[in-house]
């Protein structure tokens, strides 16, 4: 371990000095709406709305965007009930400029070591053009069971230049999926559901900091994450008003690919290992609950007032994760590098567990 001092000192301190920055910002919206029922059937709407963020000490001296959003419900029988919106935005900066603003008041003399590319763009603050879209569609199929699909939509495109900038340059995300509920009886209740999302972002990156980017060092990253949820779940009044229960059980899988091309049209080499693997990843969760409210004449004889309840709570997690970055990872892994030799990695985030959990609780309520 004073090998690890000794050697991080000796790195860091060839950093200094380095400033403390506080974020700070001032934020404005505006917004109007209107709406329209024309009929008991049908109910439309339109909204507009504006933001501006004026930052200090960030990348950008402010931000402003615009948005319109424009919506629908439609109930022409009791058991259909259908709702959609749709909105656009247009969010702008004002003075980009990270040395300027942030990077050379932060660290003084640290350019080209822990100053970032000026050329990346962080897409918090970055040109970007939103499109969103939301619809769902509640139907009574049977007596007290409904069946509700869903599905939206995200487009958001960052305005980078290839030439000059890097960073993220596209977000895109699909989620479409359905939920059955059955109300067995004005005391019991089961639900299901399944949910599939889908992401796709583009990434843009290069080895030097600063344009023009030679196509061997300049590389885009295709990110596409599948997430499938898995849901079922009851909850029960053993005693109307006085005892419940609730048993709920998830399932979530999930992959993400994450290929690297080279402007040259090449992916890694096989001498560094190649294209990155996929990252794989299981969850599970059962939880069980139990709620028991008291006598309000039991609380009354106890000296208090108002409701009291107890609760009894079971969690069981367990996650899997297959993951190159990870798997090869050891408690107290030696490391020997050229920025920071002799340091060791104690391999702390390890995604992979499987935990109980138990728990009981009181409430009062006046």
């Amino acid at each position: 371990m004073l090998v690890d001092a000794v050697s991080a000192k000796n790195f860091f301190g060839a950093l200094a000095p380095v400033q403390s920055i506080s974020i700070s910002y001032t934020k404005q919206n505006a917004g109007s709406e209107l709406n329209w029922r024309p009929s008991s059937a049908w109910n439309f709407g339109a909204i507009y709305g504006y933001e501006r963020y004026d930052w200090i000490r960030t990348d950008v001296s402010a931000t402003q965007e615009n948005s319109g959003k424009v919506y629908a419900d439609w109930k022409p029988v009791s058991w259909v009930t259908a709702r959609a919106s749709a909105l656009v935005a247009e969010r702008r900066y004002d003075n980009y400029n990270y040395l300027g603003l942030v990077g050379s008041a932060q660290w003084p003399n640290g350019a080209g070591v822990t100053q970032y590319a000026s050329a990346y763009r962080q897409f918090m603050f970055d040109n970007r053009d939103r499109f969103r879209a939301q619809a769902s569609l509640a139907v009574d199929i049977f007596h007290n069971v409904t069946l509700t699909p869903t599905v939206s939509i995200r487009d958001d495109n960052y305005l980078l230049n290839p030439a000059t900038e890097v960073g993220l340059n596209s977000d895109k995300a699909i989620s479409a999926g359905v939920e059955l509920a059955w109300m067995a009886s004005p005391d019991t209740k089961f639900i299901m559901s399944y949910m599939q999302d889908r992401q796709q972002q583009l990434i843009t990156s290069a080895q030097q900091s600063e344009p023009p980017f030679p196509p061997a060092s300049y590389y885009t990253a295709n990110v596409r994450d599948t997430v499938h949820t898995y849901l079922a779940g009851m909850t029960h009044a053993v005693i109307p008003n006085k005892l419940d229960v609730s048993l709920a059980y998830s399932y979530v899988t999930a992959n993400n690919s994450q290929p690297l091309i080279f402007a040259t049209g090449a992916g890694p080499s096989a001498a560094v290992g190649g294209q990155f693997p996929d990252v794989s990843s299981t969850y599970q969760r059962l939880e069980a609950m139990a709620k028991y409210t008291f006598d309000d004449d039991f609380v009354r004889s106890m000296g208090w007032t108002g409701k009291v309840s107890a609760r009894l709570r079971y969690a069981w997690e367990n996650n899997r994760v297959t993951n190159w970055q990870t798997d090869v990872m050891q408690t107290y892994m030696y490391s020997v590098t050229n920025v920071a030799g002799y340091m060791t990695w104690m391999a702390w985030n390890n995604p992979n567990y499987n935990v109980h959990r138990i728990g009981g609780s009181l409430s009062f309520a006046w």
